[in-house]
C-alpha cells in the first residue's frame, strides 16, 4: 500500500534518524526538508510523510488522534511536538490513551514567533 506523500511506500528521508528539518512554514504551507511542500506532514525519526487529516478523523476539534500519535511513536519518536496550528486551532488532548501505556505531554514551550515561553 502506498502512503500518501511517499514513493513506492518509502519515505523519502530514510538514512538519517533525525526528523526531516521544516525549512519554512506559513499559512496552509510547509516546505519540509526532502518531502517538498504540502499543508501537514507527520516527521518522525529518519523520515515523514504528508498528513491526511481524514485518515484518523482529526478536525480542528476533537484534535489529535491518538493514531496519529502510534505511528510518530513507531516509527521510532521518543519525542513527540504536537502543534495547535498557526492560529492555534487544532485541539491537542494532554492525556491520550496508547496501546502499551499512555501518553502524557505538557503543553509547554516557546512561542516561535514571540520567543516567550507558552
Amino acid at each position: 500500500m502506498q502512503l500518501p506523500g511517499t514513493l513506492d511506500g518509502m519515505d523519502k528521508v530514510t538514512r538519517d534518524k533525525r526528523s526531516p528539518r521544516i525549512d519554512r512554514i506559513s499559512w496552509g504551507r510547509m516546505e519540509v526538508e526532502g518531502l517538498g511542500e504540502g499543508k501537514d506532514f507527520k516527521l518522525y525519526p529518519g523520515g515523514g510523510r504528508a498528513w491526511d487529516w481524514a485518515e484518523t478523523g482529526t478536525r480542528h476539534s476533537p484534535g489529535i488522534q491518538p493514531a496519529d500519535v502510534e505511528e510518530l511513536v513507531a516509527h521510532g519518536a521518543t519525542t513527540v511536538v504536537l502543534s495547535q496550528g498557526m492560529n492555534k486551532q487544532l485541539h491537542s488532548p494532554r492525556h491520550l490513551p496508547l496501546p502499551g501505556g499512555a501518553f502524557d505531554y505538557s503543553t509547554r514551550g516557546r512561542d516561535q514567533r514571540s520567543g516567550k515561553d507558552l
